[in-house]
Protein backbone atom coordinates (compact mmCIF):
# COMPACT_ATOMS: atom_id res chain seq x y z
CA UNK A 1 0.00 0.00 0.00
CA UNK A 2 1.28 3.37 -0.93
CA UNK A 3 2.27 5.98 2.11
CA UNK A 4 -0.15 9.08 1.65
CA UNK A 5 1.93 11.41 3.47
CA UNK A 6 2.83 14.20 1.44
CA UNK A 7 6.47 16.03 2.06
CA UNK A 8 6.79 18.62 4.16
CA UNK A 9 6.03 22.26 2.94
CA UNK A 10 7.47 25.16 4.29
CA UNK A 11 4.81 27.44 3.11
CA UNK A 12 1.78 25.92 5.22
CA UNK A 13 4.26 25.32 7.99
CA UNK A 14 4.19 28.98 8.24
CA UNK A 15 0.81 29.68 7.55
CA UNK A 16 0.30 27.34 10.87
CA UNK A 17 2.85 29.55 12.57
CA UNK A 18 0.87 32.79 11.46
CA UNK A 19 -2.53 31.12 12.81
CA UNK A 20 -1.22 30.21 15.88
CA UNK A 21 0.31 33.13 16.19
CA UNK A 22 -3.05 35.31 15.30
CA UNK A 23 -5.32 32.85 18.04
CA UNK A 24 -2.89 33.85 20.46
CA UNK A 25 -3.16 37.76 19.61
CA UNK A 26 -6.82 36.86 19.96
CA UNK A 27 -6.90 35.49 23.19
CA UNK A 28 -4.75 38.48 24.38
CA UNK A 29 -8.01 40.27 23.30
CA UNK A 30 -10.28 38.15 25.23
CA UNK A 31 -11.97 39.45 28.50
CA UNK A 32 -9.67 38.63 31.30
CA UNK A 33 -13.05 36.57 33.15
CA UNK A 34 -12.90 34.44 29.89
CA UNK A 35 -9.44 33.59 30.39
CA UNK A 36 -9.63 33.12 33.71
CA UNK A 37 -12.89 30.78 32.61
CA UNK A 38 -10.96 28.39 30.47
CA UNK A 39 -7.36 28.43 32.30
CA UNK A 40 -9.49 27.52 35.75
CA UNK A 41 -11.60 24.68 33.24
CA UNK A 42 -8.37 23.54 31.89
CA UNK A 43 -6.93 23.35 35.48
CA UNK A 44 -9.79 21.50 36.90
CA UNK A 45 -9.56 18.52 34.61
CA UNK A 46 -6.71 17.54 36.98
CA UNK A 47 -5.14 16.05 34.18
CA UNK A 48 -1.47 15.91 32.10
CA UNK A 49 -3.05 15.58 28.56
CA UNK A 50 -5.93 15.85 26.82
CA UNK A 51 -7.43 14.34 23.47
CA UNK A 52 -6.69 16.30 20.25
CA UNK A 53 -10.93 16.77 20.00
CA UNK A 54 -11.05 18.49 23.32
CA UNK A 55 -8.26 20.62 22.69
CA UNK A 56 -9.43 21.98 19.10
CA UNK A 57 -12.55 22.83 21.16
CA UNK A 58 -10.63 24.61 23.73
CA UNK A 59 -8.99 26.74 22.02
CA UNK A 60 -11.58 27.34 19.52
CA UNK A 61 -10.50 25.78 16.43
CA UNK A 62 -11.08 22.73 14.15
CA UNK A 63 -9.24 19.66 14.92
CA UNK A 64 -7.25 19.76 11.34
CA UNK A 65 -5.91 22.88 12.60
CA UNK A 66 -4.26 21.14 15.99
CA UNK A 67 -3.34 18.71 13.85
CA UNK A 68 -1.17 20.68 11.47
CA UNK A 69 0.46 22.57 14.55
CA UNK A 70 1.89 19.31 15.68
CA UNK A 71 2.50 18.15 12.30
CA UNK A 72 4.62 21.15 12.17
CA UNK A 73 5.99 20.82 15.75
CA UNK A 74 4.54 23.90 17.60
CA UNK A 75 2.33 21.77 19.45
CA UNK A 76 3.55 18.38 21.32
CA UNK A 77 1.17 15.12 20.95
CA UNK A 78 1.55 11.55 21.97
CA UNK A 79 -0.28 8.49 21.03
CA UNK A 80 -0.76 5.65 23.75
CA UNK A 81 -0.93 3.05 21.03
CA UNK A 82 -0.62 2.75 17.08
CA UNK A 83 -3.97 4.03 15.68
CA UNK A 84 -5.26 5.32 19.13
CA UNK A 85 -6.32 8.38 20.17
CA UNK A 86 -3.92 11.40 19.75
CA UNK A 87 -3.34 13.19 22.94
CA UNK A 88 -2.10 17.04 23.78
CA UNK A 89 -0.15 17.97 27.00
CA UNK A 90 -2.04 20.46 28.94
CA UNK A 91 0.77 23.04 29.42
CA UNK A 92 0.72 23.30 25.90
CA UNK A 93 -2.70 24.31 26.00
CA UNK A 94 -2.47 26.82 29.05
CA UNK A 95 0.39 28.36 26.86
CA UNK A 96 -1.62 28.86 24.15
CA UNK A 97 -4.33 30.52 26.27
CA UNK A 98 -2.14 33.15 28.02
CA UNK A 99 -1.14 33.84 24.71
CA UNK A 100 2.25 33.03 24.55
CA UNK A 101 4.05 32.68 20.72
CA UNK A 102 4.64 29.05 20.05
CA UNK A 103 7.70 27.35 19.34
CA UNK A 104 8.54 26.72 15.63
Amino acid sequence: MESRKRPPNKDEDSSISERLDKLAEDIKKMSPDRINTLESFVRSMNKKAIPLKDAAELLGCSVLSVRRAIKSGQIKSFQLNVGGNIYIPVEDIERILKGEKLNS
